[in-house]
């Protein structure tokens, strides 16, 4: 009997462990047209989430040592430079998944007298640029994107116009080599509201190697990859 008792008194100890311990959860989502940068609740880094994007964190954590009434802080671009905002406090599932999704419309506290508008507001009129860019390559450009935007495969000989969101920020793309689609970025693109730009790229157009970090002529930089 007395085995018995012991036997019932651990399986009751490791229930209790087990019940203690939860998997907490959650999803910021951007349905917003703007770029959260250093989003962080409680003690997660979430890091820049771009429009359209989402990031999801999650941790095994004792029940007592997670704050489920956090609020979600987050820095927006404005003209008059970054502003940091946050939400108000949430209740969260403790255990459970959880999801939050920033809107336009969604309101935010912001500044030091505690203000609270929309995240559009706070924001501002989206500003826009166009970006024209011609590929005087040797080279196939696949999969061409500024920011968000798509410019899709520009073969060599070919150019494309789109509408961008002003700022500074990379053209990237890739090219097929001998050993698969290698990504290279441009130097930093600076646009300003209403400009028109327009980026060349050429054999001799310095670039950046995407996971490797070096920089040189794409041309002898695709001639180094495929040697």
């Amino acid at each position: 009997m007395r085995k018995f008792l012991c036997v019932l008194a651990v399986i009751s100890l490791v229930f209790i462990g087990c019940d203690d311990l939860f998997e907490a959860s959650l999803k910021i989502v951007n349905n917003t047209d703007y770029t959260l940068s250093n989003v962080i609740y409680d003690s997660f880094h979430y890091g820049t989430i771009e429009k359209g994007k989402s990031v999801n964190k999650s941790s095994s954590l004792m029940m007592s040592s997670i704050n489920p009434w956090g609020k979600i802080y987050f820095y927006l671009s404005t003209p008059d430079g970054d502003v940091e905002c946050w939400t108000d406090k949430l209740d969260l599932d403790t255990p459970g998944k959880n999801e939050f999704i920033f809107f336009n419309g969604t309101v935010a506290n912001y500044g030091s007298e505690n203000s609270k508008a929309s995240i559009q507001s706070i924001a501002g009129p989206m500003r826009s640029a166009t970006l024209n860019v011609s590929n005087l390559s040797d080279y196939n450009l696949l999969n061409v994107e500024y920011d968000t935007v798509s410019f899709g495969n520009l073969n060599s000989g070919k150019s494309e116009s789109k509408a961008v969101v002003t700022g500074t920020k990379y053209l990237f793309f890739e090219v097929l080599t001998n050993y698969g689609n290698k990504r290279f970025r441009t130097n930093a693109i600076i646009l300003e509201d209403n400009q028109s730009e327009s980026l060349t790229i050429t054999n001799n157009t310095v670039v950046t190697l995407i996971g490797e970090g070096t920089s040189a002529g794409l041309k002898s930089l695709i001639d180094g990859l495929n040697n």
